[in-house]
């Protein structure tokens, strides 16, 4: 990613701000002829990524540097797709994974309080012609809070809606 200029003095690294790694491994199983059931588990390594891995708390800076603080996060994710005619699909999904910020770093993450833990999805797929398709989704992610340590000012408590509309073409 590109350097985040304005908040060049507050992050570490002049505001530099990479996109960590993950790794994800996944298995899929055929239940029915029209149903698909997808499980997958991913490793995200923010750890490895100093804006994100270097602590906000004076004690646990890794030389003097300030990031988020946050933790590695491994979510788990299970999903359904059936088909219900051959060019309409539905689409339901659930993920779980532990929140990356404690409450040793909630007060720079009063800018990205990326503290929900769990998510619901349902989506519906329309195929428009045999290399083309159409995909609405729907994306809930409950409520979390992570309370402040002594040390630190802010509670953070997070929900989040999203909807969004995809136009896909095979080539």
């Amino acid at each position: 990613m590109s350097k985040l200029d304005k908040y060049r003095g507050l992050i570490t690294n002049a505001g530099d701000l990479d996109i960590p790694a993950a790794a994800t491994i996944g298995i899929a199983w055929q239940a029915t002829p029209k149903t698909l059931i997808a499980a997958d588990v991913q490793q995200v390594y923010y750890s490895d990524v100093e804006a994100f891995a270097n602590s906000t708390s004076p004690a646990l800076k890794v030389g003097g540097k300030t990031g988020f603080g946050w933790d590695d996060v491994t979510a788990y994710k299970i999903g359904v797709k059936h088909q219900l005619k051959p060019d309409l699909a539905i689409m339901a999904g659930v993920n779980h994974g532990n929140s990356p910020v404690g409450p040793e770093d909630t007060t720079l993450n009063a800018l990205t309080p990326a503290v929900s833990e769990d998510h619901v999805s349902l989506g519906v797929e329309k195929r428009l012609t045999p290399k083309s398709k159409l995909i609405a989704s729907y994306v809930h992610a409950f409520e979390n809070e992570v309370k402040a340590d002594a040390d630190h000012q802010y509670d953070l408590k997070m929900d989040q809606d999203a909807l969004g509309v995809a136009y896909s073409v095979e080539f």
